[in-house]
């Protein structure tokens, strides 16, 4: 049975909402893993930050992000480490009900419905708070909020520190977007879609579509009216369907997932593991050097996009 001060903090949490109903507290907030999975440079920063730290857990809240439950000095600890070592941060768990008011009205009016994963603090060497982290869950999209010492909210990310999309089946789109793709685009082959959510509504979708074998991105709001579409390999054209092209001057070029230097496919599987490959492109100059590869994909529910030099290297996430 919860505690009273759980119950109490659920009925704040939902205060806006029609039903009263208590929030969820869950002990860990990603995918948990066994420590013989976790990176051996991973193990040596909390190792290196937390000598003492004893009942050590393991979970992965993002791609590139993994977060260690622990004691530390008789106290309960989180801290999230990159993959390849580097410590981001540290937090004190606290409990939900002890959250400053302003948080939890800040909640309240923002995020009806929200269940409450977990809350930390970070404090300073005096060990006077700082800061809080706050967890919640909405729409099934998990938000990280943070907030000042007094409570002043300061700024919303999901885990892996921005909002990507939230991977969509071309059966589960909007009726308005399916009818406008195949009139506009009669006979196009789906590749993937996505969806983009703010506090917990979805504000836009985005379809990767082929057509006339040049590959589209086609854009559209939260309520499935269309916005604008991006012609790839069309010299940054839109089709005269909306303003803006893709930046391209007419030298991407939609590959095959085989076409793909080796060191991309191996940076992909050893850092993805477990992806579904969407689509791939390369850039090439005016001279016709490959300056980039660029592939979209998804992993866990969301749509990433990952962009590599011309050697395979990789460059940046998005």
């Amino acid at each position: 049975m919860r505690n009273t001060l759980f119950a109490i903090l659920g009925g704040l949490l939902l205060l806006a909402s029609c039903s009263q109903q208590n929030a969820s507290i869950t002990p860990t907030t990603g995918t948990t893993v066994v420590a013989s999975s976790v990176p051996s440079l991973v193990l040596a920063s909390l190792q290196q930050n937390f000598p003492t730290a004893t009942l050590v857990s393991w979970s992965k809240v993002s791609l590139q992000t993994y977060q260690a439950s622990f004691t530390a000095n008789n106290k309960a600890r989180l801290a999230n480490i990159s993959a390849t070592g580097t410590f981001i941060a540290a937090y004190g768990v606290v409990d939900p009900a002890t959250l400053p008011k302003t948080i939890i009205d800040y909640i309240t009016a923002n995020y009806a419905g929200a269940t409450l994963v977990r809350a930390g603090t970070q404090t300073d060497s005096a060990g006077a708070i700082t800061q809080y982290e706050v967890i919640i869950l909405i729409n099934n999209v998990q938000y990280e909020l943070e907030f000042d010492a007094t409570g002043k909210f300061l700024k919303q990310e999901t885990e892996d520190g921005h909002q990507q999309g939230t991977a969509v089946a071309q059966s589960a789109l909007p009726a308005t977007i399916r009818t406008y793709l195949s009139t506009t685009y009669p006979g196009y082959a789906f590749v993937q879609a996505s969806s983009r959510s703010t506090n917990g509504a979805v504000t836009s979708y985005m379809v990767d579509i082929t057509y006339n074998g040049a590959n589209y991105d086609v854009l559209f709001d939260g309520t499935g009216a269309f916005t604008s579409a991006h012609a790839e390999g069309q010299g940054g054209g839109d089709k005269g369907k909306g303003s803006g092209g893709d930046g391209h001057d007419g030298s991407e070029t939609t590959i095959a997932q085989a076409d793909l230097p080796a060191t991309v496919t191996t940076y992909l599987t050893t850092n993805y593991a477990g992806y579904t490959f969407g689509a791939a492109t390369v850039d090439k100059d005016s001279a016709g050097t490959v300056t980039k590869y660029e592939v979209k994909f998804t992993l866990n529910g969301k749509t990433y996009e990952a962009e590599f030099d011309s050697t395979g290297k990789f460059l940046k996430l998005d």
